[in-house]
């Protein structure tokens, strides 16, 4: 994948800008259109347009925005010759319905396919912590992981993924060697100074037309979390910036579970400033959600007041 010129770059904020003000005016649904615009001149850009994106659709999925219609969702699937077509079109799907895995699955695919290596990694750790918190994880949706982990050269995470599906399939015989591969050649990159050794071209497959919900206050059961994770690779389990992001989340709950008052959101917006062990584009993608959650919760408050 090429990088984006400077033309595309400013030609994407603006678009960045259009969606923020039409997603402030309530019109999500002209938002996401423009977001949609701004990632395809800059199809790698996380901060200001995958997430921005995504927190706009949980925005809309609780105002109760309409859902693509199983035509709607199959045309747009089956559309597309380049892999940011097919990209685009399955986060048009997801951002209209941001439950459904099975398009972030098909976008994953896409972002792998063209080599857009940002995207994949945002969008397969979304999926990771989703499938880990998930009543009965997917095991094929952490081969997939695995898969696409391996292919964009992440292979810590690709352990990861490859572990947790041995672990709900331990008879695998195929899982096995996967595994042992895997871990070798991370041992192969820790020794060479974790070189950018090249991965193999993998075949992604179709997307399966399943759907599969994972809502955000599942719990793993008893049993995942008496499991210790695996020592031997760090993968998702052990990342710094997701350790301290729970931390700070931790942290951001108490602050609302004592008053969910409209200084106690401001306390949790100085809280991400101060927080120590936060990268700053951590720090910037927590802003934003919380941000968009406060605006929200702010206007939430205030039609209940002039009901009152």
């Amino acid at each position: 994948m090429s990088e984006p010129d400077a033309q595309s770059q400013v030609q994407a904020q603006a678009c960045f800008e259009r969606a923020r003000q039409a997603s402030e005016a309530g019109d999500f649904d002209r938002a996401i259109d423009a977001y949609l615009d701004g990632l395809r001149r800059t199809p790698d850009a996380v901060e200001h347009g995958h997430i921005e994106l995504r927190v706009l659709a949980l925005r809309r999925q609780e105002r109760g925005g309409t859902k693509p219609s199983p035509q709607e969702a199959q045309q747009r699937l089956a559309q597309g010759h380049t892999p940011l077509d097919k990209m685009l079109n399955a986060e048009y799907l997801l951002a209209r319905d941001p439950e459904h895995l099975a398009y972030g699955e098909a976008l994953l695919r896409a972002a792998v396919e063209g080599n857009y290596r940002e995207t994949a990694k945002w969008i397969a750790d979304l999926m990771f912590l989703a499938n880990n918190n998930a009543r009965k994880p997917s095991v094929s949706l952490y081969i997939l992981l695995k898969d696409s982990y391996e292919a964009v050269k992440l292979i810590e995470r690709a352990v990861a993924a490859c572990q947790r599906a041995a672990r709900l399939r331990p008879d695998d015989i195929d899982l096995a060697v996967d595994l042992k591969r895997l871990m070798k050649r991370l041992a192969g990159r820790k020794r060479h100074g974790a070189g950018q050794s090249g991965a193999p071209a993998i075949h992604m497959g179709k997307p399966r037309p399943r759907r599969t919900r994972v809502k955000a206050n599942d719990a793993p059961t008893p049993g995942d979390a008496a499991q210790p994770e695996p020592t031997v690779a760090t993968g998702l389990a052990e990342d710094p910036n997701l350790v301290a992001a729970r931390s700070f989340f931790d942290k951001a709950r108490k602050y609302i579970d004592d008053a969910n008052t409209q200084e106690a959101l401001n306390d949790v917006g100085t809280l991400i400033q101060q927080e120590q062990g936060l990268a700053e584009s951590t720090k910037s993608s927590l802003r934003t959600l919380w941000d968009a959650r406060k605006r929200f919760l702010t206007k939430l408050g205030e039609t209940k007041d002039a009901k009152s």
